[in-house]
């Protein structure tokens, strides 16, 4: 993650190229998130961490009386808030282990990450996650891998070697975060859960 902290990363140009993602993903997770609950019930605050430029963080200011976006770095946090539009919208500098010491405890509805959750130490994080998410709160990660070819599985090897190899993308790559990715989350241990 350093090279994104350091006060020399172009942040505009980054946001400018990051993928966006769709509707209809915010959708299923606001959908997940309030289930059960009453109409009004689990829309107060919601975090956005790793929020980087806040590409995530604006699709939520709808949503929420409150939204606030966390990320370690300086130069991506003033990147957000000159692209923020929404009055309900606040951001902080702080790594996403270290959030329950800039939020109240038992405050946040939903918390989400957009590629960013492979960046996390989950061992400091789920703690920290515990304190301040409201009963019935929500936690949501999302991220993108390699691209893969419907219908043409034979073009996975040719990808994965372009991508991954010495040869190709691997060097350029910030590890452990991209195999966290290109692997859908699954080496993230999550807490046990009451579903």
């Amino acid at each position: 993650m350093s090279a994104f902290s350091t006060s020399s990363f172009d942040a505009a140009r980054y946001a400018a190229s990051r993928p966006t993602y769709p509707p209809i993903l915010l959708n299923m997770v606001l959908h997940y998130h309030l289930r059960g609950k009453s109409d009004g019930e689990g829309k107060n605050k919601a975090l956005d961490l790793g929020c980087g430029t806040g590409q995530v963080t604006q699709l939520l200011p709808n949503h929420f009386a409150s939204v606030l976006g966390s990320d370690p770095s300086s130069v991506m946090i003033e990147q957000a808030k000159k692209q923020n539009i929404a009055s309900n919208v606040t951001f902080v500098v702080s790594p996403a282990e270290d959030i329950a010491t800039k939020v109240d405890p038992a405050s946040i509805d939903l918390v989400v990450a957009g590629e960013a959750a492979h960046w996390f130490d989950h061992t400091r994080l789920w703690p920290a996650l515990a304190r301040i998410l409201k009963p019935g709160g929500t936690v949501a990660y999302w991220g993108y891998s390699e691209p893969r070819i419907t219908g043409h599985p034979e073009l996975t090897p040719l990808i994965d070697e372009y991508c991954n190899s010495d040869r190709g993308l691997g060097p350029y790559w910030q590890e452990p975060g991209h195999k966290i990715c290109d692997n859908l989350y699954r080496d993230i241990i999550f807490p046990a859960s009451e579903e």
